[in-house]
């Protein structure tokens, strides 16, 4: 109730009287959604990248960034890509290379024989470690197991790595295509020492022992 002072020919109000007991007005909202719209351009660094590679890859200062996932990834593509086509390359030599009555490697397509390239044969007379790879992969692939015993037993570890990355570095790079993490396979340099104690060992019986 608004109150008043009557004070001669004065009409007196409390200021209390004058505020506004009114309930405020709803604000109403007038901008448009695309108002409303987040205009802020993204970081310079933000890089979209499948949540896997992300989980792949952690930055030597141990903080995961998408750019460092994202060259992650392109690297594990193009380590399937070139252990892929190394092996179907090394493969498709082996089944169209064969070997004749002596032991040399020949191409029947053209009937040419392949001149031995060994400098340390040529030289020395003697047989280094990696002699008879070549002809122990191609008995393998031709099912003549004994034969590439004989020339070389690493050429047997060699030649059925490559055949099984193949198909395997096949289905890497689909999955990593997918998004998905890829298998965990040993690290190559693995399979580089197992085969050069093989090449060493079978070299060192040889030269102590004749042929295998």
């Amino acid at each position: 109730m608004r109150s008043a002072v009557v004070t001669g020919d004065r009409f007196d109000s409390s200021p209390a009287d004058d505020a506004d007991t009114s309930p405020p007005a709803e604000k109403v909202n007038t901008s448009s959604p695309a108002d409303n719209a987040d205009t802020s351009w993204p970081a310079d660094d933000a890089v979209e990248v499948p949540l896997a590679a992300e989980v792949l890859w952690q930055s030597p200062r141990g903080d995961s960034s998408p750019l460092s996932a994202a060259r992650m990834l392109e690297l594990r593509r193009s380590e399937h890509r070139t252990i892929f086509w190394l092996a179907l390359a090394m493969l498709v030599l082996a089944v169209v290379l064969q070997l004749d009555e002596n032991g040399v490697v020949y191409l029947p397509l053209l009937n040419l024989r392949m001149p031995g390239v060994c400098w340390f044969r040529n030289s020395l007379g003697i047989d280094c470690p990696g002699c008879g790879l070549t002809r122990s992969v191609i008995s393998w692939v031709h099912l003549q197991p004994a034969a590439a015993w004989h020339f070389n037993p690493a050429g047997i570890l060699i030649a059925t790595l490559a055949i099984f990355s193949v198909p395997y570095s096949a289905i890497q790079l689909r999955r990593l295509s997918q998004g998905k993490p890829s298998w965990w396979h040993p690290p190559l340099i693995w399979f580089g020492l197992v085969i050069g104690l093989v090449l060493i060992g079978q070299w060192i019986y040889k030269l102590k022992f004749g042929e295998i």
